[in-house]
């Protein structure tokens, strides 16, 4: 309303699953994520939703593409090293896309692949340190992060 100081209307809504599956059997983790996100009332200039960088599609810049309708597949595979529980190897996949609109969906995804580390520290605070290295499939450019927390 532009009584109330708005430019205009605008509706986002953004759907999550996380899963995180223990694989007993040799001590790993399979994590996985899925989001999907449809929005209206914005423009192309300042569009609701931007898939790539470390957050999101991994070996892409940040929000190398935007859009008001998105589709992010994220899945981890974590195992100890050398029996250190709180140091993990990654090897993970990461697909998505945005576009402009609900109804102009194209099927493309972006996808990458890459490894990392996981470092639990406990002492005197409780942080993972992440360091991931990824491959951009559409690009061939590979990407380097490290962060103080995990992807999700």
């Amino acid at each position: 309303l532009p009584e109330t100081g708005s430019d205009y209307s605008y509706n986002r809504l953004a759907l999550y699953h996380r899963n995180y599956l223990p694989l007993n059997f040799v001590d790993a983790s399979l994590h996985t994520q899925v989001k999907l996100g449809f929005a209206n009332g914005s423009s192309f200039d300042s569009p609701a939703f931007g898939i790539g960088g470390g957050g999101s599609l991994r070996g892409y810049e940040s929000d190398v593409v935007v859009g008001n309708a998105m589709l992010q597949l994220n899945t981890e595979y974590h195992h100890h090293l050398s029996g250190y529980r709180q140091l993990r190897g990654v090897v993970f996949i990461d697909a998505g896309n945005a576009w402009p609109g609900g109804l102009e969906v194209d099927p493309k995804l972006y996808s990458s692949v890459g490894l990392g580390l996981r470092w639990r520290v406990q002492s005197f605070v409780d942080v993972t340190l992440r360091v991931d290295t990824a491959y951009a499939v559409d690009t061939g450019e590979t990407k380097f992060y490290a962060t103080t927390s995990s992807s999700f």
